[in-house]
């Protein structure tokens, strides 16, 4: 529970969010009837407006109704109620782990050690800090597996003695009362059973106690499915527990017992579908409960989602597993999921205990019945859920509750272990001590990792913390300097975005300079929405001069539509074509001229202009300003805003100011501070300018200082005027412009403090720049990348998602891959995602003109010590800890030098391939990046072996040193070979050069494999290595090799004179 508001109603977990929104959309039903009413329930996601919905609708029914009755329904509240749902399962999940294990081995110790590494394992920690579908799953398939040990043979059954597990003192009362009579539930399979009727239809009297367990666990399988429903995997627990029972059970009692098996199994089943039935109803068509036929919405929901799974569709999120290896979960898990502690002793338990079942499953009553069931889920689960597609830890939760289970049994069973004959006598009690060491240090630093990992939680998130960080440093159009008791703050407040024209007032005049020499072709417009829905068609008017207001204009085009908004309310792009291209000379400062004649209520202009100019190099996009809520003559700007903290006020700081119009005559620009509620005026200040744009469309910036400081209460309403006083053009003011990643990402700045930093008209840092990471690689989407760098002031990466995935298919994406590396300055030798991974300002040196300046990363942590976290799978950081960073344009950015960059990507070899087709090798048959480059160090074959060398130079020579090269290998690995060929008569002998070369050979290309270069020094060393080997091979068959050298002497001189 520690930091269960982590993200502070953020809600930046994707799933967690779509779960948040159908709980707010869904509604109690009345009745029974209602509620299995599929077409018209309340509580039916598909009948609130989410036709795709593919989790179970037992935890958010649970949930819901946990909401209504805390009265915490809304959107900020019920994930909250949620998320200590998803918490308490949890804590259930720990309890049931410490039934099994009690079931399972009668030792309250080993069960209290299997619960504690369950509670300490940090991916469940994780996942019940999220409001998903998870731990739910967990919990319910866990009390069914319990229900499952139940139906194995007891101890009393099996007649068994004490287990190797059974240590602790005080279990000797436990193991007597089982031998008694055992648990309730399984008390008529702890009788000695009377014998049965000889007619068939005896099992329909005999042992109905029986079916308790089996019963229950129907019902436990049934909500697990009604939570997930891949927890139907769970179902073969049950037959596996009797069919172990049944072998465990005397020859002569089988029979007797197989049809209350198969009853009792019939019983489970029909259980399981009710249960299914009533907690996911919408999995059937109703109307009633019995309508059992399947609801095709929600079957053709899951094959999407198989669909989706597979890895072989063009959907973002299935990059991340692109050429994975199939020990990807493994990995994550022991390192991440349960700690690296925790993870070796678990996994090496899983092998103990296997060779143990192996070694006696020829005995019915032998230990192979106490753990088969255990061992046999855990690793079929485990190898079914890497072997698919996606390879996420978190589909591996229903094992970590079982691979705790067997760490714990596995210290138990090595203390046990001192019993036998081979240490019984020892002085020292070694296994014991062993058995301690291991017990204490896994659970000591297995609860030491937990908690460095807990410390993410007790801090902001890295989402909001940037967020912070760029309220309070990446400027605003309007920057409020207010001087705190904690030093200076900085409050952005916006200037209206868009702007509106009509056919009565002046045109909008726009000055800019081209970059280049070229043709202008064409005016692109991200935004044009009509002020009225039924007006008919409008016409838009461009004309391009040399002058604000020249009668003479070089060109001219018009553009005609209706410009109603669909979709986006400020309208839809248009692109105006000029019939003939129009001639611009580079820094020659030009005017756009826009006018709408005719229409009543006009045309808004909202988002990024631009201009496309056919070079000489080619097509390039030259952006011009955006259409703000320009100033004039006579206007007054009025914007409210209240502090967040009480201070003085004495200065604002407009981020960029600019005469649309470039008119170079002296303005003069007002800004006041006034009172709103109390209608007072406070403060005013004055600057004088040209206000030109020299070397930014935008201007520059401008201080306005006051001679009296204005005192400022927190959360108290003021409002700042803004006015051109006198001179002519169109004050424009901006803020910074930063770029975000994808819209598949989560946009920083987040809103907090009352910001809604991207509300359309007054969004502080109102952006439409995108690169749009996922998109295809092509022209486009290089035109894209440049434009967006020349506009942005700030890059936002607010998580791995991008970086991390997209760069595993650089066939896919070469420019995307190329971008990343350039961007950061990440060398060639060095793979990206290890560049960002470690990424902090100062330490690498981009080439885009972009500076690293902020990091928020948020990794676990023991004091000083941390643990850089986003090595780990996507999914264990992105959500409450992913790694943001910010870049910021340097004066050293050159659009030229950038084009000149990304522009060198060929971008002809690009191939569209899904993650899945993306095999272990480049489709384009290209080694990538960081590999080339170490190939290209590693040197040419002359610079490794020298033309001028004597054995280069003299023939005879080299053939001499070649064949007492080739013979030394030879006898060097006769050792060796004679082993490996004893059944030859002359053991392998006129072999062992080729052995020699071969073995070799194949040692230094397995180096290289792992990336370890091939060069002189590595083929010394391997000979080493294989020289030491040999010896000591040589040396334990000293006496036959002698011998074989003085009886077999002339054959091998024969050998070597052939």
């Amino acid at each position: 529970f520690v930091g269960l508001d982590w993200d502070q109603n953020q809600h930046l977990h994707p799933d967690e969010r779509f779960l948040t929104m159908v709980e707010t959309s869904i509604a109690p039903v009345n009745s029974l009837a209602q509620y299995f009413d599929t077409e018209n329930s309340s509580l039916n996601p598909h009948n609130r407006g989410y036709g795709f919905y593919v989790y179970g609708t037992l935890p958010i029914f649970m949930v819901r109704y946990a909401g209504e009755w805390l009265d915490k329904t809304g959107y900020d509240e019920i994930h909250l109620v949620g998320r200590q749902l998803s918490a308490i399962m949890d804590l259930g999940t720990v309890v049931v782990v410490y039934l099994i294990a009690t079931r399972l081995y009668r030792n309250r110790r080993l069960s209290l050690l299997a619960a504690a590494f369950a509670s300490f394992s940090v991916l469940p920690i994780q996942l019940s800090h999220y409001f998903t579908v998870d731990t739910f799953t967990n919990f319910f398939g866990m009390l069914a597996f319990y229900f499952a040990v139940l139906v194995l043979p007891s101890r009393a059954e099996m007649g068994q003695g004490a287990e190797p597990a059974k240590v602790a003192p005080g279990d000797e009362e436990e193991a007597a009362g089982e031998a008694a009579g055992g648990a309730v539930v399984v008390e008529a399979a702890d009788r000695d059973i009377a014998a049965l009727e000889d007619s068939l239809t005896g099992w329909l009297k005999q042992e109905w106690k029986s079916v308790i367990p089996y019963a229950l666990f129907g019902a436990a399988l049934g909500m697990a499915m009604a939570c997930k429903i891949n927890a139907v995997l769970l179902a073969a627990l049950l037959p596996g527990a009797v069919l172990v029972r049944f072998i465990s059970q005397p020859r002569e009692e089988r029979d007797r017992w197989v049809f209350i098996y198969l009853r009792n199994l019939f019983i489970a089943a029909v259980v399981s579908v009710i249960f299914f039935r009533i907690f996911q109803p919408y999995a059937f068509s109703g109307p009633g409960f019995f309508g059992i036929i399947p609801n095709d919405r929600w079957m053709q929901n899951l094959r999407d989602l198989a669909a989706q799974s597979t890895g072989d569709v063009d959907f973002p999120p299935a990059l991340q597993w692109a050429r994975r290896p199939i020990t990807f979960a493994l990995q994550n898990m022991i390192i991440w999921g349960l700690g690296l502690p925790l993870g070796i002793l678990a996994w090496a338990a899983f092998l103990w205990m296997g060779v143990r079942i192996f070694r006696s499953i020829r005995d019915p009553r032998g230990e192979w019945n106490q753990h088969l069931l255990l061992w046999g889920w855990t690793g079929v689960y485990f190898a079914y859920q890497s072997y698919n597609w996606t390879r996420s830890m978190r589909y591996q939760m229903l094992v970590y509750p079982t691979l705790a289970i067997i760490a714990a049994w596995a210290v138990f069973a090595l203390w046990e272990s001192q019993h036998d004959r081979r240490w019984k006598s020892a002085r020292v009690p070694w296994l014991r001590v062993g058995a301690a060491l291991v017990g204490v240090s896994v659970l000591a630093l297995t609860f030491a990792w937990a908690f460095a990992f807990t410390r993410i939680y007790t801090r902001p998130v890295t989402r909001v913390a940037a967020s912070r960080w760029i309220y309070q440093n990446v400027p605003g159009p309007v920057n409020l300097k207010i001087d705190t008791q904690n030093g200076q703050a900085t409050q952005p407040v916006a200037f209206r975005s868009g702007y509106t024209l009509e056919s009565e007032a002046a045109p909008l005049v726009l000055a800019f300079r081209p970059r280049q020499p070229g043709q202008l072709v064409s005016i692109s417009f991200e935004h044009l929405g009509s002020l009225e829905t039924d007006a008919g068609y409008k016409t838009l008017s461009l004309f391009i001069g040399q002058s604000p207001d020249d009668p003479n204009p070089l060109a001219m085009t018009t553009l005609s539509d209706e410009f109603i908004p669909d979709g986006d309310p400020r309208g839809k792009s248009y692109t105006a074509y000029f019939e003939l291209p129009v001639p611009l000379e580079a820094g020659k400062t030009y005017y756009l001229s826009l006018s709408l004649p005719g229409s009543l209520r006009g045309v808004n202009l909202a988002g990024p202009l631009a201009a496309q100019i056919l070079t000489e190099h080619g097509p390039i996009s030259q952006s011009l300003p955006e259409p703000v809520d320009a100033l004039r003559v006579g206007k007054l700007y009025r914007i409210t805003f209240q502090p967040l903290k009480s201070g003085l006020l004495r200065q604002v700081v407009l981020d960029r100011v600019v005469d649309w119009e470039g008119r170079p005559e002296t303005k003069t620009l007002r800004v006041s501070i006034a009172d709103t509620i109390g209608n007072r005026m406070l403060a005013s200040g004055e600057v004088e300018s040209a206000f030109g744009a020299l070397g930014d469309i935008r201007g520059e910036s401008y201080t306005i200082s006051f001679s009296q400081p204005v005192e400022l209460e927190a959360d108290h309403t003021y409002s700042v005027l803004i006015e051109q006083v006198d001179g002519p053009g169109a004050l424009a003011i901006y803020g910074s412009k930063q770029a975000n990643e994808s819209s598949w990402d989560d946009a920083l700045p987040v809103g907090l403090d009352g910001y809604n930093p991207y509300d359309y008209n007054y969004g502080v840092y109102r952006s439409d720049l995108n690169f749009e990471m996922y998109w295809d690689d092509n022209a486009d989407k290089l035109n894209r990348f440049l434009s967006v760098l020349d506009q942005a002031d700030y890059i936002f990466i607010s998580s791995n998602r991008q970086w991390g995935t997209t760069t595993r298919v650089p066939e896919r994406y070469p420019l995307t891959s190329e971008y990343y590396r350039q961007l950061l300055g990440c060398p060639a030798e060095r793979e990206i995602t290890w560049c960002y991974s470690v990424a902090q300002p100062g330490m690498f040196k981009g080439n885009l003109g972009y500076d690293l300046v902020a990091v928020f990363q948020s990794d676990p942590n023991l004091g000083s010590l941390r643990f850089n976290s986003q090595f780990a799978e996507e999914a264990f950081t992105v959500y409450d800890a992913p790694k943001v960073l910010i870049f910021k344009k340097t004066l050293a950015f050159d659009p030229d030098r950038v084009q000149q960059i990304l522009g060198s990507v060929d971008l002809a070899k690009v191939r569209h391939i899904t993650p899945r087709k993306a095999t272990s090798y480049p489709a384009d048959l290209m080694l990538p990046a960081s590999r080339l480059a170490a190939q290209m160090a590693g040197g040419t074959w002359v610079e490794l072996f020298r033309p001028d060398a004597l054995t280069n130079r003299f023939p005879g020579l080299a053939a001499v040193i070649w064949y007492l090269a080739v013979a030394l290998l030879g006898w060097v690995m006769y050792p060796f070979t004679r082993l490996a060929l004893h059944g030859l008569p002359d053991r392998g002998y006129p072999f062992t050069r080729l052995v020699g070369l071969l073995g070799l050979a194949y040692l230094v290309w397995l180096l290289g494999s792992f990336t370890i270069p091939f060069t002189p020094l590595t083929i010394t060393l391997v000979f080493a290595a294989l020289l030491l080997a040999n010896l000591g091979l040589a040396y334990s068959q000293r006496q036959a090799l002698l011998k074989e050298l003085r009886v077999r002497w002339k054959d091998i001189l024969l050998v070597e004179l052939l």
